[in-house]
C-alpha cells in the first residue's frame, strides 16, 4: 500500500511539472504576440492655406512594431500634379516598409499651374506644404512614436522639388533625401546635415543641366551628395533607382 501511494505521488508530480511548465513557458513568438502592435494603415488630415489642397492628406502605413517603439519615417512624394499618395502605402512599397521598420507618410497633392507660376504651389515648401508635412509629422508623433533623428524623403518629379527644396530650407530637420529627376530646380545657399542622392535618367529630355547645377551647388556648399545617371532610362523611375534608394537610406 505505502509503495502505491508512492507511485501515485510520483505520477501527480510528473503531470504537475508538465502541465505547469507548458502553461508558463513563453516562446519568442508567443511574446511578440502578447507585447507587439500589428501594422496599420491610415491617414491624417491636414488643413493648408492652398485652395487646391486646402485639406491635405496624408496617407501612412505603420509597420508592426512594440509597444512605445519610436520609428523611422520615410516621406515619399510621388511624381505629377494629380499625386495619389496611397500608392506608396501599397504592395511592395508596404512591404519595405515592413522589413525596414519604417512608418511612410506619403501626401496626395494637386498642382496648379498659376500657383507653380507664382512659386506658391506645393513644389515650392516654403509657402505652405513645408508646413503641412511638419504639421503631419506632428500629428502622426501624437499616435505612433516618431525617431525625429531619423526622418527621411524620397521624391520623384514634382514631389522631387518639393523634397530637395524642403530638406535645403529646414537643416537638421531631414537624415538622408532620394531626389529623382526634379524639373526646376533650386541651388544650394548654404550647407545642411542631409546627405542626398540625386538621380536622373539618360534619356530624360532637357533636365540634366538643371540637375547638375543643384549637384554642383550642393557640393560647393559641402552638402554630402552623391550623383547616379541611369542609363536607358527615361523620365518614369525604374526599380534600380528605387532600389538604390533603399540602399542610401539603409533600409
Amino acid at each position: 500500500m505505502k509503495k502505491l501511494s508512492i507511485i501515485i505521488l510520483v505520477v501527480i508530480a510528473l503531470i504537475s511539472y508538465f502541465y505547469f511548465s507548458k502553461s508558463t513557458t513563453v516562446t519568442a513568438s508567443e511574446q511578440n504576440e502578447r507585447t507587439g502592435l500589428q501594422s496599420e494603415s491610415t491617414r491624417l488630415y491636414v488643413d493648408t492655406e492652398n485652395m487646391r489642397n486646402s485639406t491635405l492628406v496624408f496617407n501612412c502605413y505603420i509597420p508592426s512594431r512594440k509597444e512605445n517603439e519610436k520609428l523611422p519615417v520615410l516621406i515619399i512624394v510621388g511624381g505629377g500634379q494629380n499625386i495619389k499618395g496611397e500608392f506608396f502605402t501599397k504592395g511592395d512599397w508596404q512591404k519595405r516598409a515592413e522589413e525596414g521598420r519604417f512608418i511612410i507618410l506619403a501626401p496626395s497633392l494637386k498642382g496648379d499651374d498659376s500657383d507653380y507660376a507664382e512659386k506658391k504651389s506645393f513644389e515650392y515648401p516654403s509657402h505652405w506644404a513645408g508646413k503641412a508635412v511638419k504639421n503631419a509629422i506632428t500629428m502622426l508623433n501624437s499616435k505612433y512614436p516618431v525617431d525625429f533623428s531619423n526622418i527621411n524623403m524620397f521624391g520623384h518629379s514634382s514631389g522631387a522639388q518639393l523634397v530637395h527644396r524642403f530638406v535645403l530650407q529646414n537643416d537638421g530637420y531631414i537624415r538622408k533625401a532620394a531626389i529623382h529627376a526634379p524639373g526646376t530646380i533650386t541651388e544650394a545657399s548654404e550647407a545642411v546635415s542631409a546627405n542626398l542622392f540625386i538621380t536622373l535618367g539618360e534619356n530624360d529630355g532637357t533636365r540634366k543641366n538643371g540637375v547638375m547645377k543643384l549637384v554642383n551647388s550642393c557640393k560647393d556648399r559641402g552638402i554630402d551628395v552623391e550623383f547616379k545617371e541611369y542609363p536607358g532610362v527615361g523620365h518614369m523611375i525604374s526599380a534600380d533607382q528605387i532600389e538604390d534608394s533603399f540602399k542610401f537610406f539603409n533600409y
